[in-house]
């Protein structure tokens, strides 16, 4: 997040040749002005953008409307083509049950201070009046700043005043994260990097995730029924299937700088995974079945493959194998095809049984077909779902997809299940069942929510 500046513009941006058409109207960014023209029928309207927000892949640009609204514009820019395209239209889904329509750029889905704002300025107020429906919105400071992760640092900084030019701090008087827990840390990237609600507007560093915070899992449209990314999605939901995360033993400063950028450089890329995994990275070949020296020899290409939405592309964090079956069944993507374009799942499907001897996409394909049956309100596999909530080996993301879903069966079957959820050791499965509960307010119910 930036102020919008001629400087800018003259750096970052090429001039825009044609209107861009929206809802019957044109749209074109006058670079020298700094303003998004509207024109209709010999009319022009002129939306001055105040901020720039994106930059590796693209650049939104905000405008002022009324009431305070910081509103993403309806043209954004391509800083890998270097070309202009039309915002919303890049935020659709291509499902094949159903297609999306593109929102309205004045659609408060695109409101900065009503949605975007947490994870792009720091210790932003909203100041929202209700009565009014209108902001005053601040922040401190553009983009994420170094109190988001460390807490307030007047202390700090006060002590550091006082304390003699070349000696330590006494204390840090800040939150530290080296002295968090794998779980603490994780929790803290998560408040940016996960695809959810948030609850709260009291985090703090060290706080729990679902203290604050829900987390979409596998009933929302922007995943896959196997959970690889369709939409806009933002890692935690994947990373919280990953047997990375489940070990316990790692998180995401394990792999990335504090800022996001990978730790590892080229010589030494699959370092990351030698903790657990030194057998596989010191005889990648056996392994990978592809030369070490290439894309195929890096652990990344086969398990966190690469997926493009809305002109961004993002790594999918469940570490899993690549799953070519799930692509035949649910058109999902997967690793080997995402290489081999000129290849088809089929061809992938057959070599990876032919490399292991263990069938590891079945568990996945099982659990898929559940969530695929509840999304389409087919539930002559509830004695599955059912059963699959119930086990101790579930996956808390897949039980909570499949608890979410049962929303739309009146089953009776499905109550004393999710009354059994309510002991769940994770807080999503267990705040998923609470809220699956809602119409059924027995006495039993009633006391087992007072419990939770």
């Amino acid at each position: 997040m930036q102020p919008y500046s001629p400087g800018f513009a003259a750096q970052n941006l090429a001039p825009q040749t044609a209107d861009i058409r929206l809802e019957g109207l044109g749209y074109r960014f006058d670079l020298i002005e700094g303003a998004v023209v509207e024109t209709s029928t010999g009319k022009t309207k002129r939306y001055p953008v105040k901020h720039v927000m994106g930059g590796k892949y693209v650049y939104f640009f905000l405008t002022e409307l009324d009431g305070g609204r910081l509103q993403v514009l309806p043209l954004a820019y391509d800083a890998r083509k270097k070309s202009w395209y039309e915002t919303t239209a890049s935020f659709l889904r291509h499902l094949s049950e159903a297609s999306d329509r593109p929102v309205s750029w004045k659609d408060p889905l695109l409101t900065f201070n009503g949605a975007c704002y947490g994870c792009h300025v720091s210790q932003m107020s909203t100041n929202y009046q209700a009565e009014t429906d209108t902001y005053r919105s601040s922040w401190a400071e553009s983009g994420i700043n170094c109190e988001t992760c460390h807490g307030p640092a007047a202390e700090h900084i006060e002590l550091a005043r006082h304390t003699p030019k070349g000696q330590p701090l006494p204390e840090l008087r800040l939150i530290s994260t080296k002295k968090m827990t794998h779980a603490q840390r994780t929790d803290l990237c998560a408040t940016c990097h996960a695809k959810g609600e948030r609850l709260t507007a009291t985090f703090t560093p060290g706080d729990r995730f679902f203290d604050h915070f829900d987390l979409a899992t596998l009933e929302n449209p922007d995943f896959f029924p196997d959970g690889r990314d369709l939409g806009e999605n933002y890692t935690h939901t994947s990373w919280s299937m990953s047997p990375c995360a489940k070990s316990g033993q790692l998180d995401c400063v394990h792999c990335h700088t504090s800022s996001g950028r990978y730790r590892f450089h080229k010589e030494n890329f699959n370092a990351a995974c030698l903790p657990c995994h030194e057998n596989k990275v010191k005889s990648p070949q056996a392994h990978t079945h592809h030369r070490p020296d290439g894309e195929g020899g890096k652990c990344i290409s086969c398990h966190m493959p690469k997926t493009g939405f809305a002109r961004m592309e993002r790594s999918d964090h469940s570490m899993r194998p690549p799953l070519p079956a799930a692509t035949i069944r649910f058109k999902s993507p997967n690793a080997c095809t995402a290489c081999h374009a000129e290849r088809d799942p089929q061809w992938a499907d057959a070599l990876v049984r032919k490399w292991k001897s263990r069938d590891y996409q079945e568990p996945v394909l099982k659990v898929a077909g559940l969530v695929e049956a509840g999304r389409k309100r087919d539930w002559q596999r509830l004695s599955e779902m059912l059963a699959y909530i119930s086990d101790k080996g579930r996956d808390e993301v897949f039980a909570t997809s499949l608890i979410r879903l049962l929303a739309n069966s009146q089953d009776p079957r499905k109550w004393p299940v999710l009354l059994k959820a309510l002991d769940d050791p994770s807080p999503l499965v267990r705040s998923a069942a609470a809220e699956g509960l809602q119409g059924q307010l027995t006495p039993q119910t009633v006391a087992a929510l007072a419990r939770a």
